[in-house]
């Protein structure tokens, strides 16, 4: 594999609150997810294929929220990978709510 002809980016997510995340890549990974943060900025929401050191593609979608849409943030599970809580639910939710059924995956605000 040559890794200069392909768009490597891994992305890590917070292992806990206050926990670094980090993406890695190379120069084209980089510009296209920087692209596609551009355009989701410009149209609300966007697509990155990339591939991590393994060579198995995968999208990155970004998303936008609008002033007027902010709180769905709130809504949304927490992108911690740590557990935490009583159940294996891989997320901390701390936006209480009266919603029996948030929160929600993050696919939930992509159309």
């Amino acid at each position: 594999m040559d890794y200069n002809d392909e768009k490597l980016v891994q992305i890590y997510a917070q292992q806990c609150h206050h926990g670094s995340s980090y993406i890695v890549g190379n120069l084209q990974g980089l510009k296209e997810l920087r692209d596609a943060i551009d355009e989701a900025i410009r149209t609300g929401q966007s697509d990155a294929l990339l591939c991590p050191s393994d060579n198995e593609l995968y999208d990155v979608k970004v998303r936008m929220l609008n002033a007027d849409e902010a709180e769905k943030i709130e809504l949304i599970q927490m992108p911690y990978t740590e557990q935490y809580g009583p159940k294996n639910e891989n997320f901390y939710y701390e936006h209480k709510t009266d919603d029996p059924k948030a929160p929600y995956p993050p696919s939930h605000l992509f159309k």
